[in-house]
């Protein structure tokens, strides 16, 4: 590894971090209270957000280190419902299927079910509650 690797890689999970937690305080945290007042407002405009987050560090990564994404097999189509389980091979994988997600169009409709500790994390963990992920609690 290089010292221009490195800075990279750096960059990029304090990109990821700083995004996460300052979208979690600036922008999630002022539409609480939708949640109480206009849940449907609330949970539309958290999709919307996500959404684009979601396309945040796949569009990094690929930019920053020159990833190539190649998607093959089944089109998906939007008008059908689609179950992607991601075994976690590598700990980046979710950021693979990400960058699928944006390529069709889909990064606000998805539903992520994560493991309960991960809702600890500093940033990302404040805004899994945000957006409403599905959280396992039998990993809590």
């Amino acid at each position: 590894m290089n010292v221009i690797g490195i800075s990279k890689g750096i960059f990029f999970v304090l990109s990821c971090f700083l995004s996460s937690w300052l979208g979690s305080c600036i922008i999630m945290l002022p539409s609480l209270p939708l949640a109480v007042l206009a849940p449907s407002i609330y949970r539309s405009y958290t999709q919307f957000m996500m959404g684009i987050w979601l396309l945040f560090p796949p569009a990094l990564y690929e930019l920053l280190f020159g990833v190539k994404i190649r998607v093959c097999g089944d089109a998906m189509k939007r008008s059908e419902r689609c179950l992607i389980t991601a075994n976690h091979r590598t700990r980046l994988d979710w950021m693979f299927m990400w960058s699928l997600m944006g390529r069709v169009r889909w990064s606000a409709l998805e539903k992520i079910i994560l493991r309960g500790d991960l809702r600890h994390v500093p940033g990302f963990g404040i805004y899994t509650l945000y957006v409403i992920f599905i959280v396992s609690c039998s990993l809590c």
